[in-house]
């Protein structure tokens, strides 16, 4: 009787408890003002999209990155024959693909692909997008429109030709 008395007391006290669901707590991926974001965290909105103005001093910096992290196995040109892959080192992805997006080349940074790895432990958002940005020069540098240039542009091209 007291067990059955217990069981019957149980079920009609948890019938009267309001849903998980509903009971307040902080969630993640919501911004919830009582907590802080972590130091040296960014917001996914914020690597997401890129709103640095594009220099020359990104561009340096950018081909600086990408000496350093992605020539070993990209080349120095992005044609993907770097010293690894002269060494075996399986090759990766070429660079010189116009369809190659900012945002899918920011995330390949990023997340890595196979068998490339991720370098957001590496290189921080900002740097990250300065080495996207150097990829774009370097796709431009193979499949920029001639006729987009003047005549003035062609005939100081063919003087500075070696």
């Amino acid at each position: 009787m007291r067990l059955k008395t217990l069981l019957i007391l149980n079920l009609v006290t948890c019938a009267c408890e309001p849903a998980l669901e509903r009971q307040p707590k902080l969630k993640p991926q919501v911004q919830n003002s009582s907590r802080r974001p972590v130091a040296g965290t960014y917001a996914y909105e914020a690597v997401k999209k890129n709103s640095m103005p594009i220099n020359v001093e990104l561009l340096r910096q950018g081909k600086n990155l990408y000496d350093i992290q992605c020539s070993v196995c990209h080349g120095w040109s992005g044609h993907g024959d770097g010293m690894a892959v002269q060494r075996g080192y399986p090759a990766p992805v070429a660079l010189q693909n116009p369809s190659i997006s900012l945002q899918s080349a920011f995330q390949a940074i990023s997340d890595g692909k196979k068998p490339m790895p991720p370098f957001a432990a590496k290189l921080s958002p900002s740097e990250r997008w300065a080495v996207v940005y150097y990829i774009q020069v370097l796709q431009l540098r193979e499949h920029f429109p001639k006729q987009a240039l003047t005549a003035d542009d062609l005939k100081h091209l063919e003087v500075s030709s070696p």
